[in-house]
């Protein structure tokens, strides 16, 4: 597969038929997954550094930033471009992002980091990534609330689960009933607009399929959690509706 191909699907240029292969190949294909996420870093960094044609900046805009995850993950490269120095190296952003990570948990576990490329290590960056670890931030409370999904439930016959996320919530644990441990992917949508998806989901023997939704990304309404198998298959659709 090569990357002409995957930059097309990620730009939504891509016809419908070639596009469910591609989806089914890297559902089932790890190497292909690695490097369907690789280019979609390469194009985040091109789109924020002003690389793109014009044509591709718009369908940047209007297909590849209309996921929440893809905006957030812009935002983040946005944010660490701007703290590299104006005449740094080349090296896309998201590499010096993985950098500062190495180094961080290296420096957690008490090692002492290795040696990276002159490249991969804008000072900036780094000065601020040892700053964080001498002065650690206090720990935080995550308050969760957990909802269990059966599948099949239509409006107008069964009132559908509802989550109540009128007081604080962090994050969302969904439980949909389900057979098998996985791989899954699941997606949650509110009417046609895609909220939140993920891969590569999983459950031990014995426990329950758990799906943590970040709760701010919910909306008052009712919203629907698809499952689908590592084929791309649809297993299951799961209504609720949440209140806030």
């Amino acid at each position: 597969m090569s990357d002409a191909t995957i930059t097309r699907y990620l730009l939504g240029n891509l016809e419908e038929q070639e596009q469910d292969r591609l989806e089914q190949q890297y559902f089932t294909d790890p190497e292909l997954l690695a490097l369907v996420e690789a280019t979609e870093d390469d194009l985040i960094d091109a789109y924020i550094r002003g690389e793109l044609s014009a044509a591709d900046r718009a369908r940047f805009e209007s297909h590849f930033l209309r996921s929440r995850r893809r905006r957030e993950r812009v935002k983040t490269a946005e944010a660490l471009l701007a703290r590299l120095p104006s005449k740094s190296s080349r090296a896309p952003v998201w590499f010096a992002f993985a950098a500062a990570l190495a180094l961080m948990f290296a420096l957690w576990r008490g090692e002492k980091p290795k040696e990276l490329p002159v490249a991969a290590k804008p000072a900036p960056v780094q000065q601020q990534v040892r700053q964080q670890v001498q002065k650690p931030a206090p720990q935080i409370a995550t308050v969760l609330v957990t909802l269990i999904l059966t599948p099949g439930v239509t409006r107008g016959e069964i009132e559908p689960p509802r989550l109540d996320l009128r007081q604080q919530v962090d994050t969302v644990v969904l439980e949909p009933v389900v057979e098998g441990n996985g791989p899954f992917s699941a997606t949650i949508r509110i009417g046609e607009r895609e909220l939140w998806s993920a891969m590569g989901l999983a459950r031990g023997n014995g426990h329950p399929l758990r799906v943590q939704v970040p709760a701010p990304l919910f909306a008052t309404g009712d919203h629907l959690l698809t499952l689908r198998d590592a084929s791309g298959e649809i297993i299951d659709d799961y209504l609720f509706f949440v209140i806030r």
